[in-house]
């Protein structure tokens, strides 16, 4: 991320700004196991939402475990849905679609 802007958590509580999303595309390569998973975020109280909110700056990694059903190369393939602000205002929401070889 850009110097001075952040994401937000997959966890957003109810009634926070839009959280980050990841959307996987069935494959019948691959199932997904499990919750996305996420390092610790930051918490920033939010007076517009009145409430504590996660996020990340600078950079992040998610993780997701999924399970192989062919041999070989494999592509895991979804949209990661985010919002990116900064300390004056958000951008609207964008889709970033990705692929990742696992073997």
């Amino acid at each position: 991320m850009a110097k001075g802007w952040h994401i937000y958590s997959l966890n957003v509580p109810e009634g926070g700004p839009i959280k980050t999303a990841i959307d996987f595309k069935p494959d019948g390569a691959y199932s997904v196991i499990g919750k996305t998973l996420e390092p610790k975020p930051k918490m920033n109280y939010e007076m517009v939402f009145d409430i504590d909110v996660p996020y990340f700056d600078n950079e992040v990694v998610f993780q997701q475990k999924v399970g192989l059903h062919e041999q070989g190369e494999v592509k895991v393939k979804g949209v990661v849905a985010f919002s990116a602000c900064d300390a004056e205002r958000c951008l609207p929401e964008d889709e970033v679609e990705f692929v990742v070889t696992v073997r």
